[in-house]
């Protein structure tokens, strides 16, 4: 099979389709009016606000506490900003070019803010969602891919951006054609669209079903399947808003799965990791920088080593299904549960006696 091509509708580092690792995640871009400084300030305010809720993955994040104190505090988190032209919109009545302000901000000292306020930090690495949409205009059905332009595209697109949800839309080449077709998509034959979302290997599938409707109104169907869950939703409405509140409940869902809440008082959760197939010198340091590298991970400490095996003692903000979260997205593939690498597990020699809280076994 040819390599498959994936149009991914934000920017992502190299990594497995079903993690990817958003690197635009402290940054954004707002269309402003001017220059002035007063207009600047009120810009860089409002997307740090923006920003805020992609970190955390919460939607109402400007609302929580805290938070309208940290926001009066954005001219010190702004690291970088810059002024972009763009060539006038058809729609623009004097026909003068957008001006875009560009804005990133720091992120230690955004991330140190919010846990400072009790408010989760999602990591840059994020389950990628393959999606599937079906639009209805005029009677007319069409399933859209990576291959089109349009501007329904584009407003999923900016959504995604805004939400940092990575967004992966399928070839629509020859084998997708024959496991799929609109109609399937139409009627949300589940199992259909899992199976031709295989080959994307997604973590989840976003089934999409646009239907045109008079007045300009349109009807749109969402339905989110993640780990065999499956989530409905839907919105009628204007063509913008319909396509963001896809994105919306696609974020939200994936967050309250992936973002796990930090423990009370900023305490740090204590977990031991009982790594297997420790050879070397090597196999230790690449296992040690690996779990420091960890989303989540605040600090890790080898104990008990012995008979290819090290008990590591591991500081997390969050509990054991985050950290099993974040193996599982990892971008890269390093360890492996000993329970999937089809293993006995057998009882571990006299000098490895703490029992574990996750055994896993270090990848070659």
């Amino acid at each position: 099979m040819r390599a498959l091509i994936l149009l991914v509708l934000l920017g992502i580092g190299a990594c497995p389709l079903w993690a990817v690792e958003v690197t635009d995640l402290y940054e954004t871009e707002l269309l402003v009016s001017g220059q002035g400084r007063t207009e600047r300030h009120n810009a860089v305010r409002q997307a740090l606000a923006e920003v805020i809720i992609k970190v955390s993955g919460n939607e109402q994040a400007a609302l929580l506490p805290g938070v309208p104190g940290l926001l009066d505090q954005s001219l010190q988190l702004l690291q970088q900003y810059r002024y972009r032209n763009e060539a006038p919109a058809a729609s623009s009545p004097d026909g003068a070019p957008q001006q875009w302000l560009w804005m990133r901000f720091n992120q230690q000292g955004l991330d140190k803010a919010l846990r400072a306020i009790n408010i989760p930090v999602w990591g840059r690495t994020r389950p990628s969602t393959v999606l599937w949409l079906v639009v209805d205009e005029g009677g007319q059905r069409r399933l859209l891919g990576g291959s089109d332009e349009s501007e329904l595209l584009a407003g999923l697109r900016d959504s995604a951006r805004r939400r940092g949800i990575p967004l992966v839309l399928p070839l629509l080449d020859l084998e997708d054609q024959q496991r799929l077709k609109a109609t399937d998509v139409w009627i949300n034959f589940q199992e259909t669209i899992r199976a031709a979302s295989q080959r994307y290997a997604p973590e989840a599938i976003l089934v999409g079903r646009l239907l045109e409707l008079d007045g300009g109104r349109w009807q749109a169907r969402w339905s989110l399947n993640l780990a065999g869950q499956v989530y409905d939703w839907s919105h009628t409405g204007l063509l913008e808003t319909a396509l963001n509140m896809g994105v919306e409940g696609t974020a939200s869902t994936l967050a309250a799965r992936f973002v796990r809440q930090p423990l009370a008082n900023n305490q740090s959760g204590v977990l031991r990791i009982r790594l297997r197939d420790i050879r070397n010198l090597a196999d230790f340091a690449r296992s040690e920088r690996y779990l420091r590298g960890l989303s989540g991970v605040t600090d890790v400490q080898a104990g008990q080593i012995d008979a290819e095996q090290v008990l590591f003692t591991i500081k997390t903000r969050g509990d054991r299904q985050g950290l099993l979260d974040a193996v599982r997205l990892s971008s890269q593939p390093v360890l492996q549960l000993a329970e999937t690498a089809g293993e006995q597990r057998p009882a571990p020699p006299a000098a490895v006696t703490d029992a574990a809280d996750i055994v896993f076994r270090l990848l070659p």
